[in-house]
């Protein structure tokens, strides 16, 4: 699903994870994805490196992967290939071109004290918001203490409101009498919540 945000990436490889951090084409939404070394069954970087790469390819070899073969990516200092195995009952082996890119990591705030916070399940975040893309291409979220709703329109297909229980909700809060309302383009959205499948829960601010 990378691919939504580019073709080319900086992979950062530190000893204790693996990060990359990117923008759409738009440059509207900003993506981070960290898996720590304890996500792997064995992960070993002796110093941090930053490698460019065509992401495209990386997921034709992932896609070729079956069930029976391990993934080992190999990469040595000074080296322009990156050096994928798949080992198994078949084994192959992949030698993939490191690129150039000059782009910067992007300060990201942290402990940040925001006026609404909730955190949901992808899925049914998903499965909202395709709903709602079927009557318009901007969605609007309302947070008060009371409800949370989400809601599209269009002038020729009408529109459609929908109140979240707080009950769907793994966590929410919201500032005491505050009405927070803001509106969002669907395709956004709709483009991060397509991680779903790796990233059980969303959270809101």
């Amino acid at each position: 699903h990378l691919k939504v945000y580019g073709l080319h990436f900086n992979l950062y490889f530190y000893p204790t994870k693996f990060y990359i951090q990117g923008m759409d084409m738009a440059k509207v939404s900003l993506f981070e994805l960290t898996l720590d070394k304890s996500w792997f069954d064995e992960y070993m970087v002796e110093k941090n490196m930053t490698i460019g790469l065509n992401i495209e390819i990386l997921f034709k070899i992932l896609n070729m992967k079956m069930d029976d073969q391990i993934l080992h990516i190999h990469l040595k200092d000074g080296s322009d290939v990156l050096n994928i195995a798949l080992d198994g009952k078949i084994k192959q082996q992949f030698s993939v071109p490191l690129i150039d890119i000059n782009d910067e990591l992007l300060g990201v705030p942290e402990d940040t004290e925001w006026s609404a916070d909730l955190e949901i399940h992808s899925k049914l975040l998903l499965d909202l918001m395709n709903k709602q893309s079927l009557f318009g291409d901007k969605v609007t979220v309302r947070c008060t203490e009371k409800d949370v709703t989400i809601k599209t329109s269009d002038q020729m297909v009408g529109k459609m409101e929908t109140e979240i229980q707080f009950d769907d909700l793994i966590e929410y809060g919201v500032e005491e009498g505050a009405s927070i309302e803001v509106s969002y383009s669907l395709n956004f959205i709709l483009n991060m919540t397509s991680f779903a499948e790796i990233s059980k829960i969303v959270t809101m601010n």
